[in-house]
This record gives structure tokens, sequence and C-alpha cells, in this order.
């Protein structure tokens, strides 16, 4: 195996679960090993692809399509929740200056969410869709004229066409990331930027078992993939939206030299050791944290559990479990999924776990878990037993 960034060859994987229970994205489960290989050129960490990805991202795919209103919790605030398409808009707008009636490309869209959000701030932007799916076509219409989005292949009047280029959550999926950003560089004008959002797999651990994400962006390997494609000016920021890289990057302009990726220095060789230090600590850490979730299971014997998190980690908790019926309930805070069933168990809100319920297993980022937990109020005065990551 090579590696997808800069096809240096592959040693042996850093991770290696044969249990079977390999969880993708959408929280769903393959029978198949979960394997994290790590680059030592360019720092990159790379999962095998699951099979077609064409079929897969094409019909199977499917995320947040449930209604037009369902988004993803980005965090909650004071009690209030923010969900990450307003979180991503917000952040766009800040930090990008769009001209008046730009022109702006959505790459990987899905329903578009946080350019439709962009848009209620700024209409005089003309927003465009594409995706590799017909799924969300019905989304798009809402808010563009039928000129403004494309499906599976970009048409040739969008080339060098576009002032901003959008990417939120997509390229961790492609099985080729240097071609995705180039196409992505072809689509802008000269002197164009693309602001592209990928998860960290360092904040964001569980990035790290994600079975259908084939890229693993360390900083490094995040800068070499743009350097690559022909960006230059390229920025990266592990703290603008939790849990994420946010990359910024400009097509060189008109009159510029063609951009050659520059050679690996000493200070790139000591940032891509540091990654390679952090990722076999996160493989030692995920090695044993299915064995660590049982244990808490015997722990709890036969008294009521649930599991705090309807997301991946929570379905990670739920997976490894040895007998996961015993669950009563998920309890999650996003408005959007409470009411509804989560691998055959009811969703509920923090206010409506049941009360002979004794012991929570919290399904969360272990680098944020505790202090969410701390910040539920409605459970002060519960006693309750707490089991985490």
């Amino acid at each position: 195996m090579r590696c997808v960034v800069c096809e240096n060859p592959l040693g042996q994987p850093i991770l290696a679960d044969s249990s079977g229970r390999a969880l993708t994205s959408l929280c769903t489960l393959l029978d198949q090993p979960t394997e994290v290989f790590w680059c030592s050129k360019c720092g990159h960490l790379q999962t095998p692809p699951i099979g077609d990805l064409d079929a897969y991202y094409s019909t199977t795919y499917r995320i947040l399509l449930e209604s037009e209103e369902e988004d993803q919790v980005y965090a909650i605030v004071d009690g209030s929740t923010v969900f990450r398409s307003e979180h991503q808009a917000s952040s766009l707008l800040r930090s990008v200056e769009i001209a008046d009636g730009a022109r702006t490309l959505d790459f990987g869209a899905a329903k578009g969410s946080t350019m439709r959000r962009v848009l209620k701030e700024r209409p005089d932007l003309r927003v465009h869709f594409f995706d590799v799916s017909e799924m969300y076509v019905d989304h798009w219409r809402r808010v563009v004229p039928d000129d403004s989005w494309a499906t599976f292949d970009t048409p040739s009047s969008w080339r060098a066409s576009f002032q901003l280029v959008t990417s939120f959550f997509m390229l961790e999926h492609v099985e080729k990331p240097v071609l995705v950003a180039a196409q992505i560089l072809d689509l802008l004008e000269p002197g164009g930027v693309v602001h592209a959002i990928v998860p960290n797999p360092f904040s964001n651990i569980g990035d790290f078992i994600v079975v259908d994400h084939v890229n693993h962006f360390s900083k490094p390997s995040l800068r070499r993939t743009f350097e690559l494609a022909g960006f230059e000016q390229v920025t990266i920021d592990g703290n603008a939206h939790g849990g994420a890289w946010v990359v910024q990057a400009r097509r060189p302009g008109a009159t510029s030299p063609p951009e050659v990726a520059a050679p690996l220095d000493d200070a790139r060789s000591v940032e891509v050791e540091r990654s390679g230090a952090e990722a076999i600590e996160l493989a030692e850490f995920w090695a044993g944290a299915r064995g660590r979730v049982q244990a808490a299971e015997q722990a709890i014997a036969e008294r009521p559990l649930a599991i705090y998190g309807a997301g991946f980690y929570g379905s990670y908790v739920h997976a490894s479990l040895a007998r996961p019926e015993r669950v009563r309930v998920f309890v999650d805070q996003n408005p959007h999924i409470q009411g509804t069933r989560h691998l055959g168990v009811t969703v509920v809100s923090p206010t409506q776990l049941p009360d002979e319920v004794t012991d929570v297993i919290v399904g969360l980022n272990p680098r944020q878990a505790r202090s969410i937990v701390a910040d539920i109020v409605s459970w002060h005065d519960r006693p309750l037993q707490f089991h985490f990551l």
C-alpha cells in the first residue's frame, strides 16, 4: 500500500482491529477489519477504501436527509444549542473576505446547509452546489436556479470561474485527495480561494477509526495535499472549528509563476515525526477501548444503564457491549434526533432519562466528555454513575 498523498510506500498498519465491528461515519457497522496506516514521509494517516466508493456515495451515503432542518450539534453554549452548519457559516464569513456578488461553489455539498445559512447573511452571492450524488438536488432547488448545481461531473463552463470554493467534511472520504484538490483548483479563477474543513483525528479522536474515511489528515499531510495540487499561501487552523482542521489556500494569480511544491525541510520533518508519535498514542487508545467498555459493562452488572451520545462514540460503545439489549435509552442533546430510534433504542433528552437508570456509559469524544456531562444541570441531583471511554 502507498500513501494516497505523497505515494510513499507504507509499512504495517499502526492499528489493526480484526473484530469485524468496523464503524462508518453514519454509525453503521461493517463486518471488516479497521486498519490505519501512517506515512513516515508526509505524516498522513489512511484507511483502505471500503469497496466501490463511487457507488457508496451516490446511493448509500445519506447524511441528514430526514428533513430540511436536520443538523448536527456543534456545541452547547450557555444552555443553547449551536448547530454545525451555523458555526461553519459564521466562521466562513469571519475568515474570508468575499466580494459582492461573488460566484461561489460548495464542492461535495450534501444538502448545502452551510451555504444556505451563508445566503441568509449574503443574498448577493451567486452560490452553486456540486456532489457525486443526486440525493440532494431537491434541497438545492429550493435556494438556487437549476443552472447553479451539478452532479457527478462539473460543467466545463465552470472552469476557472469561481472566486470561492468551499468544502465541508468531504476530502476525508476520497481515495485521491490530491487529485480532488486539483479539481477544486481548476474551478477557481486565478487568485481564487478555497476554504475547506476536514476532521482532525488528534482532537476528534473518533475520526481515527472511522472506516469510510480513507484520509485521517495530520497538519503536515493536509498542507502537502494542497501544495501538491498547485495551491499557494496554504494556511491550516486547528482552533477555528472544534475537532477539525480549517484549511485556506489560493490559486496562483494569472501572472504568478507555476507553483512547485516545496521540498520537506527539517521543520516539517519534525512536524511529521510529532504526528507519528501522537498517532501511535491514538492507536494504543483505540486498541484497548473495546475492552474498557466491556469492563464497565461487567462492573454495572444487572443495573439499568443508558448511553450518553447517539453519534459515533455512542454507537461505538453500543457495538462493543456484550449485551447491547440491556441499554434502556440513548441520551442526546440534539433535538432533531430526540424521539427517534438509534440502533433500535429510543433517543431521549437528558431530562427524560428514566428514573430507574443508575449508570451511564458516556459515548462522547474523551477530550470533552467529562466537561459536557458536568454541565447537564438536570443530572446534578441524581445519583448516577458515569463510565468514560
